[in-house]
């Protein structure tokens, strides 16, 4: 009988492979949480699109550590995403505006 040329994973590629498997879980929540933020902000809400946006700033920054205990190079990306979540939610968000964005007003003179 031919012996198996594969072996048993080790507990880190056990480890390794989970903390991939949560992070990818991660960047889908924070997907999720941007559309909702989004569709939110199309229906005038400007309460419900800040808690999702900082819901997925949440779920980005929760996969950057996954990353960065996987040794991923993701962790990088998942940082700046998260980043950018938390300041589409610290932003003032003008209902009816397009994007939800302020006017743009000009400087006083």
């Amino acid at each position: 009988m031919p012996v198996s040329q594969h072996s048993d994973p080790t507990p880190g590629d056990v480890d390794a492979d989970v903390d991939a498997d949560a992070e990818r879980r991660e960047r889908r929540a924070g997907e999720r949480a941007i559309e909702r933020a989004d569709r939110a902000l199309d229906a005038d809400d400007a309460g419900t699109a800040r808690r999702e946006y900082q819901a997925a700033a949440g779920h980005f920054r929760r996969a950057a550590d996954r990353a960065r205990t996987s040794g991923d190079e993701g962790a990088r990306r998942a940082d700046e995403e998260a980043a950018l979540q938390a300041l589409r939610a610290a932003r003032p968000i003008t209902p009816g505006a397009p994007s939800g964005y302020p006017p743009v007003r000009s400087s006083p003179a």
